[in-house]
């Protein structure tokens, strides 16, 4: 009865420690998609800012027409 004991104890203390580590991941993966998040609305706000500046223009080629366009950076 002592080792049963003993066995259920260690699953147990295997289970809590599973489940300790699976919240450290949850907890790892959110702050990563948060700083991507973060990291992506900064990258956008600047682009938005830079075109609105005049910096970034989206130009056309008048030789070819509409076939070839490209970013052309000031």
């Amino acid at each position: 009865m002592n080792t049963r004991v003993r066995i259920t104890h260690h699953r147990e203390n295997q289970n809590i420690h599973m489940e300790e580590e699976e919240d450290q991941v949850v907890e790892v993966v959110r702050d990563a998609s948060l700083l991507l998040a973060h990291a992506l609305f900064v990258c956008l706000f600047l682009c938005k800012r830079a075109r609105k500046e005049g910096l970034i223009g989206l130009h056309a080629d008048r030789r070819l027409g509409n076939q070839a366009s490209n970013f052309q950076l000031l």
